[in-house]
């Protein structure tokens, strides 16, 4: 998209501050990128229009209602303009409609615009057109369909689909079923049900975890027990290609802070999941350490590898080395009080990063014993002036330090960057990360 500025503009337009004649501008501006040869970006074309419809148009028809004022447009007519555009772009491209239905999955659609919404994804389902798949189309209705926890028929329409022969709809109709609790709906039996579906046939158990986990005091079940009794007996891996996390992504967030669960994983053979786990955290877990050791053991060379990694990254825990593609080196000796490591690549293991640990275990850098270190790791000079860092989603934001819980962030004109982590308030620093990737073999503080 860097080749495309005008399209590049157009994307990053702050669609919150758009009024009146400025939506319809946006709309027509937009509409030709959806022809455009790169797949990509047709589908930020897509994912554009989508939130100016479906999001911005949504929530305009919901605060008109709510005030009892009366839109100056028709919200259906951008509906059915938007319908149009996605069907004529289709007749072109096969992997439109793909990428339309496939960010629907996030958008929640009211009336007026849900009829016909729904009324056009019935005749995807009747008459598909090349590359489309009815049983999505079927998916996105669940999911947009009013739903009923009160109304045991509706409940048991939901909970038959689980049975689909499709593993979309299956998934979506497990999406709308989580977090409910109603009069014909009970969630102890819902989550047993699931459980002993899911074991049989992989891929509800996810989706149906999706609305529960932000609501876990409402929750009738220990959710890791329910997860890992289900990763040990399921009849084998979750499908490819689902339309929500399943629960071999919500197992390695919610168990990134324990490392018995770490274990246990490990002991039934899932040690791609225990690794994603046991590195989930970028930071320092209480009593991870040892389960870091053990993999940094492991006879796979990517799991091992990226244990060692963590383990010098993060714990300041230097292993006997190993042939690498990505080798480590440790400077225990980097300066009186703190000790670095090293992380290299390429056929030359030119520095890609590197992080220094004070030497003494719990101790902690001050603010100015801090930026003297990474003066020292990464010269003012080399670097440049701050520049606004890219995690600042504010177009246009000005050079500036960027706080993420407990670190601060800098990005330098070279293009390299330096983070403190450790308690920004007090600006004590437990770590000093360098990242000078783009400096390549001009940054020769820390030679292999």
């Amino acid at each position: 998209m860097a080749d495309h500025p005008d399209f590049a503009a157009l994307a990053q337009a702050p669609l919150h501050e758009l009024r009146g004649a400025e939506w319809d501008a946006f709309l027509a501006a937009m509409r030709p990128w959806l022809d455009h040869a790169d797949a990509a970006i047709r589908a930020r074309a897509i994912d554009r229009l989508v939130m100016a419809v479906f999001w911005a148009e949504s929530s305009s028809v919901v605060r008109a209602r709510n005030a009892g004022v009366t839109l100056p447009h028709d919200p259906c007519g951008r509906l059915a303009w938007l319908l149009a555009a996605i069907d004529a772009a289709q007749a072109r491209h096969a992997d439109v409609i793909p990428a339309f239905l496939d960010r629907l999955r996030f958008s929640s659609t009211h009336e007026p615009m849900l009829t016909p919404l729904l009324r056009w994804l019935d005749g995807l389902r009747a008459a598909p057109p090349p590359g489309v798949d009815p049983a999505v189309a079927e998916g996105i209705q669940l999911l947009n369909r009013p739903f009923d926890e009160d109304d045991a028929a509706d409940v048991a329409r939901l909970v038959a689909l689980l049975d689909h022969p499709s593993d979309h709809v299956r998934a979506c109709a497990a999406r709308v079923l989580s977090g409910r609790e109603g009069s014909a709906l009970d969630p102890a039996a819902m989550f047993a049900l699931v459980a002993a579906k899911d074991i049989a046939r992989p891929g509800i158990a996810g989706p149906f975890w999706s609305e529960w986990q932000h609501a876990r005091e409402d929750v009738p079940v220990d959710p890791i027990d329910w997860m890992m009794d289900i990763l040990e007996r399921r009849s084998g891996p979750e499908p490819a290609g689902m339309p929500f996390n399943g629960i071999d992504f919500h197992l390695h967030e919610i168990c990134d802070h324990a490392p018995d669960a770490v274990r246990r994983m490990m002991r039934g053979g899932h040690a791609d999941l225990a690794i994603e786990t046991a590195t989930e955290t970028s930071g320092v877990v209480p009593g991870m350490e040892p389960v870091l050791r053990d993999l940094a053991g492991h006879p796979d060379a990517p799991i091992r590898q990226r244990a060692r990694f963590h383990l010098a990254f993060f714990y300041a825990v230097m292993l006997p080395p190993e042939p690498s593609t990505r080798p480590i080196r440790h400077w225990p000796d980097w300066a009186p009080d703190a000790q670095a490591f090293s992380f290299h690549h390429g056929p030359d293991n030119l520095a890609w990063c590197a992080v220094i640990h004070p030497r003494e275990p719990g101790a902690r850098f001050d603010d100015a014993r801090a930026w003297a270190l990474a003066d020292q790791a990464l010269p003012p000079g080399l670097r440049g002036a701050v520049v606004a860092h890219p995690l600042d989603l504010v177009p246009g934001s000005p050079p500036q330090t960027l706080r993420l819980a407990d670190r601060l962030m800098w990005r330098f004109a070279a293009g390299a960057s330096v983070e403190m982590q450790g308690d920004p308030q007090a600006k004590t620093w437990a770590r000093i990360e360098i990242g000078a990737v783009p400096l390549g073999a001009r940054w020769t503080c820390f030679p292999w």
